[in-house]
This record gives structure tokens, C-alpha cells and sequence, in this order.
């Protein structure tokens, strides 16, 4: 006999949801604050010494994205004529150090204001419609360089810019950064404005933000087909840009900075902070640096940091360009003007004098941080034994050191030069350490809020699979030491970097105990362990197919055509998919170059339309054929071949090389539904652990550098933050899906022929404690942690893909769709 849920069950369990989701947002709210800013533009201070003669007036500022360093200086790299600059003294290249979050928008906010961002501009970066972060009333070099008489600003690329900067560009055409599909229009589309702007006059500042390269990274990776072609592409821009500053007179005092926002890893993803990610080309190109500095060697042999000739860290940038341009470093920057280019300034009085200026601005950003250390230490004579004092004051004595010295100017200018740029050189030195901590000040108070709510979550007043409990002894001592041992696991940034090894290794030992207790049940039948050996083999072969982790990257009538028409077309659509994307996995197979020839003739965006519509058509024909309201019988029918038509639909957003993943858990299904039959507890168990399992095997991580956009972009032709972020989802999450909806065909098999099966509430129970396990025991970690050296590199990331588990994932994939099946069956 069915169980039925009672109306004010189901309504307790919806509100415990609902208040873990309000706990999540809560904590969410006092860990990732909006950084506070000083507003207005910087101006030259009163005893500013006197103003330094800046050696250019316009800026070229060329943004590839995802350039990492070895791109331009590697001995495989593609930018030949880049390379010769270097030779030649006209290019000064750099690694610049690009701080995580290795993301576009945190990283042009870093490169125009000087300032460490906010976390939480990795999350507003995905929403293509914010305005939020908008720089509009904080200081910047292009706020600095519009306020000059002469300023004018014009942007063709990436539209962050835009977002960022409203209103600034007299003239602007923007492009979207997350249409990863498109390697080339996006790209001419800058580069069709560059003839008419070099010819121009009227501008003092012209960006270029090419984003093909980094889509191209996304697709195939760091060493795909495409990507000597595009870094080549970008190499003749430079030549183009470079080849006008030496003809046009009115290019003459024209400085060109190519640089990357970000670098990628070794699978073309960016977010984290591996070598790869945070190591940028940054190289500032002029015909003038001839006459100040002598060639390099380039290129330069593989270093495998990527780090290659000066490191620099890219919120010197800004105070770096305020001087080659002459205007006040910007308020916020933490920055410091990058050594090296001191030299064109020949006079030592105008080096140390541009270095004070420096000192100055980064003082008032440490006063207005550190007051109560500025006020306390007013006096040298507090300054004795600085050593011993807090960071706090120690900094606070560097600067009146600094000061006391400037504003002792002697006629021996060498020694004083000498001496107060060491000096002023420790403090920004110092300054830059202390400062950059604390880009974010935490409300304690909503984040112990927020931990309070979801501890509350994991006692829930009713629990209603006590019942499974007390008849699964073992199951229910296994479930406990799971989450415990899970929850542990969570405050070692090690253990959150490699959480698959966890999962793996948890599963297997549930999977060995499940085949032993089968075998205790059928001694007679040798089947029953054959198939246990089999499931747990094929789990081997499943947790190996990707390395994942931060330490080892009828008869014949429409109806029955119609699923072999929609299967057709998905087949066609990715082996199109593959040979656009990927053709390297197309190589040998020649026999397949009909159906490409045919598929070639038609857009990617339109076959995937036709996968998906075939799809819809088929979920209303088994609706009407099914009539799952029917019976339970009729349900379980509709669900086995619901089932099929999303494997169907998760292989179209799935990677190539991962589809074989599906054959390989279809196998496992089987292995286990043909061996003893498990109860809906140990159905649930094996259902949870083979969710994280799986996103883990098509080699998720908890790191955003993991994010799969390659197929964010299946039917949609331009970016849309819905659909985009939907299929988005279903691309990274396709094994846990999956397995929701193969474990929902068991349960409802078990609600008719087992006595232990329960309704959707019990079985929804059971995971909601371990969502609220998992999420309080993450935010206790965060705020535990929050001081750890890898707090914004670990357990940031890893909180955000707790949200993304339980949003998602845990509500509305665990819960929602299956709450829905449950309704079809009480009709």
C-alpha cells in the first residue's frame, strides 16, 4: 500500500529548504562584501614636489584575453614580431601577476584602478547584465585620462568595459566574453575600427579588449589547432598598431601596453590560481624605449611557472601608466610604478619625486584603513624599535620616516635620492602586503546568522526516515560516518582542492559493502557476485576517465521513428559539434565525412535546435502514450523512458571524450538492479554518493577554472543569462543528473514492489540533511578560515559550488522534479 504524504509534511519540508537557501544567502551576504572605496579623483597633492615631464600622451591599451605569459614569450609562441620588438629595446615585456580570482571582470578592475577586488566580482562577472560593479565613481587611469582637456576614450572589444566604465567612451562597440562558440567574428569586429582610429587625432586613449583566443582556450585548450593561427593574428595587430606610431606624426608620443587580464591552465579554463592562470603577458611597446634600453633575448625557454623576465603585479599597472602619462596615481591603487621604467626619466630627482608622489597616494589609503595606527603613531620618537611593533604601526613609522626625509631636502641630492628611494621603495613595498588583505571586511554577525540557520536545518523537528533508521543499521551508521568524515574533510584546503579523492574513495568502500552483504544473501547464486565485482570495476574505470583536482589537472510508424530520428540528429549534431570544435578526435575516421559533408551545410546553433525540439516531442508522445497518472505501473513506464531522453539530452551537453562516461554508469544501473534488490535507504545512499562521484569523473573540481562553457552555447545564437546559465548547469552537472533520474526510476519500482519504499518526503528528508550538513559545515569553514592564506583561492570557490549543489542540484533537481513524479502518483 502507497504511503502518502501528508499536506503539513510536505509543507515543513519545503520551509526547511527554503531556510537553508535564506542561511546560504544570509552567510553569503557577510562574506562577500562590496569593498570600500575612496570616491572622487585623485588630484596632485598641495606639497607635491614639482609636476615630471611625461614622455607620451596617448595609450594603445590591446587586452587579449586569457594571454598567458608564454604566448608571447615562450620559444613555441607565434608572436614573431612582438619577439623582435623585444630584441630591439621597443618592447618592454614583464609577467604580470594577475591575483585570483582569475577572472575578466576582478581583473580589469585590478588593471585600471590599482585596487585588489572584491570576491564577489567573480559572481557578478557570469551576470552580463550588471551594473553593480560599476566603476563609474571610483578613480581609475581612464577617469584620470578623460578628466584631462584633452581626454577622449574610445573601446572596441569585450562589453565588461562598457558595464564598468558608463558613459566614459566617446566612441565604443562592445562584444559579449561568454559566446565561447565564435573564434573570429568576435575578434573582427575590433580589429574592422583600428584603420579609422590610428588615422584619428581626437582620442587619448583607445582599448582593445580581443577575446578569440581565450574562447579558443575554452574550446580546445591551451595547445589546440587554433590557437598558433590566433596568436598570430594578434601579433600583426601589433605590427599594424606599431608600424603607424612610427609614420603618423600624431602617434609619435603614442605608448601601445599589450597584456593579458588573465592566463589559463593546461585545459584552457581560467578562475584559480595555477601558474598558468595567474602568469599574464604584460609588455609595453614604443619606438622611443630604443634610446633607453637595450634588447632582451627572446624568445625565452619553457619555465614552467611561466614566469619570464621582471614579475610584476598587475595593480602596478595603473600608477605605472599615471606616470608614463602624466596624471595623479588613482585613488584606490595599491599599485607601485614598475622599477624598470624609472629609466626613462634621466633625472634622478624626477625618479624619486614620482616614487613620493606614489607614496603619498598609497598613504592616504593606508590612513583611511588603518586610522587609529596613523593617529597613535605621530611622532619618531614612537619609532624606535619598529621590529617589535604591530604591522599596522610598523607601516605608519615607514611613512613618517619617509616623510621626515623628503621634507629634508640638502644640497646632496645623490645621497638623499639614493637613500629615500630605498626607503620609500620598502614602504610601498610593505604597504602593498598589508593593504592587499584587506579587500574584504567581513560581517561576522549575518555570517554567524547564516551558520546558526543551516545547523538548524540538520535537526529537523520530525524526521521522517526514522523508520529507514531503525531497519538499516549498517546503512544508517554508514550514512553518519560519510557526512562526518565529509565535514572534517572541509576544513583542509588540501582535502577541498583533491574532494574527489574523498567521493571515490567513500563510494568504493560503499559499493564493497553492498556486494558483500549481497553475496551473504544469494551464497548459491554466482551471478549475484560477478555483478558486484563488475559494479565495482566499473566504478574503477568511471573515477579514472578524467583527472580532476588542482594537483593532477515495432512496426515502422512515425512514432516508433521517432526516436531513431531524434537520436540521428543528436549524433550528427555532435559529430559536427566535434569536428568544428575539436577536429583533432576526427582524425582516422573518414568514414564518417558523408554525414559531415551534410551537416556542414547547416549552422551548429540550428542541429542543436533540431536535437532539442526532437526531444520536447518526444517527452509530449510518451506523455500521451504512457499516461503516467494512470498507475504506478504506467508512471514507472514513463520514467524508464523519460530516463532514456535525457541521457539523450545530457550526451548533447556533455564533452566527446566524456560521452563513453554514460555507457559506463548505463552498465553500473544495470549491475545494480539486477542483484539484490536495495531498499529506498540504500538506494538513496548509493544515489547520493554516485552524484559527487560522477561530477568528479567528468572532471569537475571546486575550483571556477573547471567551469565548462564549451557547450553553454548549444541552440542559442546570441547569450541569454538564462538559458546560458541553465545549460551551463546541465553541461557541468550532466553525471549527477543523470543519476537523480536513474535513481528515480528505482525508487518508484520500489514504492510497488518493496515494502520499505517510501514516499518522495521520507526520501527528500534524508538529502535535505545532507545539503544542510554540507552547507553549514562549509560556511563554518569559511568563517573559521576566513583569515587562511587560501581563503579566496579554496574555500571561496568551494562555497560558491556549494551553492550552485544546493540551489540547483539538491532543490531543484533532487527535489523540484522528482517532487513532481511524486504528484503524478498521488492523481
Amino acid at each position: 500500500m502507497r504511503v502518502q504524504d501528508s499536506l503539513s509534511t510536505k509543507i515543513a519540508l519545503v520551509a526547511r529548504n527554503l531556510v537553508l537557501g535564506v542561511a546560504i544567502l544570509v552567510f553569503a551576504k557577510g562574506f562577500f562584501p562590496h569593498k570600500a572605496v575612496l570616491p572622487g579623483l585623485a588630484t596632485w597633492p598641495e606639497d607635491a614636489p614639482g609636476r615630471v615631464p611625461a614622455p607620451f600622451d596617448k595609450v594603445i591599451f590591446m587586452v587579449v584575453d586569457a594571454l598567458r605569459s608564454d604566448f608571447v614569450y615562450g620559444n613555441a609562441s607565434s608572436f614573431n614580431f612582438t619577439q623582435g620588438l623585444i630584441r630591439s629595446g621597443a618592447a618592454i615585456p614583464f609577467t604580470g601577476h594577475a591575483s585570483p580570482p582569475t577572472i575578466t571582470m576582478p581583473r580589469v578592475k585590478s588593471i585600471t584602478t590599482g585596487s585588489v577586488p572584491s570576491f564577489l566580482d567573480l559572481v557578478l562577472n557570469f551576470a552580463e547584465s550588471d551594473t553593480s560593479s560599476t566603476l563609474a565613481t571610483q578613480d581609475s587611469w581612464l577617469a584620470q585620462l578623460k578628466a584631462k582637456p584633452e581626454g577622449k576614450l574610445v573601446m572596441y572589444g569585450d562589453d565588461t568595459w562598457l558595464r564598468l566604465f558608463p558613459n566614459f567612451f566617446d566612441r565604443a562597440d562592445g562584444t559579449t566574453s561568454f559566446f565561447v562558440s565564435d573564434f573570429t567574428e568576435v575578434d573582427n569586429n575590433v580589429t574592422r575600427h583600428i584603420p579609422d582610429e590610428l588615422r584619428r587625432k581626437d582620442w587619448s586613449g583607445m582599448i582593445m579588449h580581443y577575446l578569440g583566443l581565450d574562447h579558443i582556450g575554452h574550446k580546445t585548450g591551451p595547445r589546440g589547432p587554433n590557437m598558433p593561427a590566433k596568436q598570430l593574428e594578434m601579433d600583426s595587430i601589433v605590427q599594424q598598431i606599431y608600424s603607424a606610431m612610427e609614420q603618423e606624426n600624431h602617434l609619435q608620443s603614442t605608448l601601445l601596453v599589450l597584456l593579458g587580464d588573465h592566463g589559463m591552465n593546461e585545459a584552457g579554463n581560467h578562475g584559480a590560481n595555477s601558474a598558468g592562470e595567474v602568469s599574464t603577458a604584460l609588455t609595453f611597446i614604443s619606438p622611443k624605449f630604443k634610446e633607453y634600453f637595450e634588447g632582451q633575448a627572446s624568445p625565452q625557454p619553457y619555465s614552467q611557472d611561466y614566469r619570464f623576465y621582471d614579475e610584476v603585479d598587475q595593480s602596478d599597472v595603473a600608477p605605472t601608466l599615471a606616470a608614463l602619462l602624466g596624471f595623479p596615481v588613482p585613488k584606490n591603487s595599491l599599485g607601485a610604478i614598475i622599477p624598470k621604467m624609472l629609466a626613462l626619466w634621466k633625472s634622478k630627482a624626477d625618479r624619486h619625486n614620482l616614487l613620493y608622489q606614489n607614496a603619498q597616494q598609497i598613504q592616504q589609503v593606508a590612513y583611511a584603513t588603518y586610522p587609529e595606527a596613523f593617529d597613535l603613531i605621530g611622532d619618531l620618537a614612537l619609532c624606535t624599535n619598529k621590529a617589535a611593533l604591530p604591522g599596522k604601526q610598523r607601516l605608519a613609522c615607514k611613512w613618517l620616516v619617509v616623510k621626515e626625509m623628503h621634507q629634508s631636502f640638502t644640497s646632496d641630492e645623490y645621497m638623499f635620492i639614493r637613500d629615500g628611494t630605498q626607503l620609500i621603495s620598502s614602504f610601498l613595498t610593505e604597504a602593498q602586503a598589508q593593504l592587499s588583505g584587506t579587500a574584504s571586511k567581513y560581517n561576522e554577525k549575518l555570517m554567524f546568522l547564516g551558520i546558526v540557520l543551516a545547523v538548524l536545518c540538520c535537526f529537523p523537528p520530525r524526521i521522517s526516515y526514522d523508520t529507514h533508521l531503525n531497519k538499516s543499521g549498517f546503512t544508517s551508521i554508514f550514512f553518519f560516518f560519510m557526512q562526518a568524515t565529509y565535514s572534517a574533510t572541509m576544513f583542509a584546503s588540501s582535502y577541498v582542492e583533491e574532494e574527489h579523492q574523498f567521493w571515490y574513495w567513500i563510494t568504493s568502500a560503499w559499493l564493497v559493502s553492498l556486494a558483500v552483504r549481497q553475496q551473504r544473501v544469494d551464497t548459491k547464486d554466482s551471478g549475484t557476485l560477478i555483478r558486484s565485482i563488475g559494479s565495482c570495476v566499473l566504478f574503477g574505470i568511471v573515477r579514472r576517465f578524467n583527472q580532476t583536482g588542482q594537483k593532477y589537472a515495432g512496426e515502422a510508424d512515425l512514432a516508433g521513428l521517432l526516436p531513431v530520428l531524434v537520436a540521428s540528429s543528436a549524433l550528427v549534431f555532435k559529430l559536427a559539434f566535434t569536428a568544428a570544435e575539436a577536429p583533432e578526435l576526427m582524425k582516422g575516421l573518414g568514414f564518417l565525412d558523408p554525414i559531415l559533408k551534410f551537416a556542414s551545410q547547416y549552422p551548429l546553433t540550428s542541429l542543436a535546435r533540431v536535437v532539442f525540439l526532437g526531444l520536447a516531442n518526444l517527452i509530449v508522445l510518451s506523455l500521451y502514450a504512457e499516461t503516467p497518472w494512470a498507475s504506478p505501473e504506467h508512471l514507472s513506464s514513463f520514467l524508464e523512458t523519460i530516463h532514456d531522453i535525457v541521457s539523450l539530452f545530457l550526451m548533447t551537453q556533455t564533452r566527446t571524450v566524456n560521452i563513453p562516461l554514460f555507457l559506463l554508469f548505463h552498465l553500473q544501473l544495470s549491475a545494480l538492479r539486477k542483484g539484490r534488490r536495495l531498499h529506498a535507504f540504500e538506494t538513496l545512499l548509493t544515489m547520493l554518493m554516485m552524484q559527487y562521484s560522477s561530477f568528479y569523473a567528468f572532471g569537475g573540481t571546486n575550483a571556477i577554472s573547471s567551469v565548462d562553457l564549451s557547450n553553454a552555447y548549444n541552440g542559442i545564437a546570441g547569450y541569454n543569462v538564462l538559458m546560458v546559465g541553465i545549460l551551463t548547469f546541465v553541461s557541468n552537472w550532466a553525471g549527477p543528473i543523470w543519476w537523480t533520474s536513474a535513481t528515480t526510476c528505482i525508487l518508484r519500482s520500489n514504492v510497488r514492489n518493496d515494502s520499505q519504499g517510501r514516499s518522495w518526503t521520507d526520501w527528500f528528508s534524508i538529502l535535505s540533511q545532507f545539503a544542510a550538513v554540507h552547507a553549514s559545515t562549509v560556511m563554518l569553514a569559511c568563517y573559521v578560515l576566513r583569515e587562511h592564506l587560501f581563503v579566496w583561492t579554496v574555500f571561496s570557490p568551494k562555497y560558491l559550488y556549494m551553492m550552485a549543489w544546493t540551489f540547483a542540484q539538491h532543490m531543484v533537481v533532487n527535489g523540484f522534479l522528482p517532487g513532481v513524479i511524486s504528484g503524478m502518483a498521488s492523481v
